[in-house]
């Protein structure tokens, strides 16, 4: 069952930042079209769990912090980042 992605509104902007920083804009607007069909479909088995149950994953460029609500088939995206391989980081 597909899964609706929401992405917060803090989220959004960071996105928005790192597309305005990013050396290769079309890259940032690729990975988050693939983060976020890979969400509907699959979030599960996308990325890692961390603390608790935010889970993250990498779509270079981007790395991308979020929670899934099963019962509600529900993906919340809390934060995005650039990075770079070996590099990733929250905060």
């Amino acid at each position: 069952m597909k899964h609706t992605v929401i992405c917060d509104p803090r989220a959004e902007a960071e996105l928005a930042e790192a597309y305005l920083q990013a050396t290769d804009p079309g890259a940032v607007t690729s990975a988050s079209w693939i983060i976020e069909r890979i969400l509907q479909e699959s979030p599960e088995a996308f990325g890692e769990s961390r603390d608790g149950e935010l889970r993250v994953g990498f779509e270079p460029p981007l790395a991308v912090w979020y929670l899934i609500s099963q019962s509600n088939h529900l993906v919340l995206i809390v934060s995005f980042r650039l990075f770079e391989s070996g590099k990733a980081g929250r905060g």
